[in-house]
């Protein structure tokens, strides 16, 4: 399944990336979220002008009783590993579940591009596939729909640095 998201920003590329590396982003949207999900830094490193980062996520929540009895687990944890390239502005994704993860592909692109009327666009596009006879449609389809409510919480996070940022110059 395809995931796709756009959202536009009163700000430069640079700008935005600026703020989404700043530890005062991370720090926003875990209390937008109420802390439902643990986010934990694994590795860091830089190789050839690339930041590679490789995160552990937790969520407090549990999964619905026939999907943990399917995963055998009662938490979706999974790790997700991120490379960004400044120069192009790209930063690339790929999500290994801790279960089943030859039966799941989640990966994708992360962009941010100026826009000629100004400000800039972030562009968020994916794949999804849960190879899971009889639930693997519907498996993709929460997925989906879990990380585009993630975006708009993430956007609302974004747009208020980007106001106060811009109230300091």
């Amino acid at each position: 399944m395809k995931l796709q998201v756009r959202h536009v920003f009163d700000c430069t590329p640079d700008e935005f990336w600026t703020l989404f590396w700043d530890p005062a982003y991370d720090v926003a949207l875990q209390a937008k979220n109420g802390n439902e999900v643990k986010r934990e830094l694994l590795e860091e490193r830089n190789v050839d002008g690339k930041r590679h980062l490789r995160y552990r996520f937790t969520p407090k929540k549990t999964l619905p009783a026939p999907v943990a009895a399917l995963a055998g687990t009662d938490r979706l944890i999974y790790e997700q590993d991120n490379m960004f390239d400044r120069a192009s502005g790209l930063l690339t994704w790929k999500v290994r579940p801790a279960v089943v993860p030859d039966k799941v592909t989640a990966e994708g692109t992360f962009r941010v591009a100026a826009l000629a009327s100004g400000g800039c666009e972030r562009l968020v596009d994916g794949k999804i596939e849960v190879r899971v006879p009889f639930f693997g449609g519907k498996i993709e389809e929460a997925i989906v729909n879990d990380v585009k409510g993630a975006y708009e919480v993430a956007t609302t996070v974004m747009y208020d640095l980007i106001k106060a940022n811009k109230a300091k110059h």
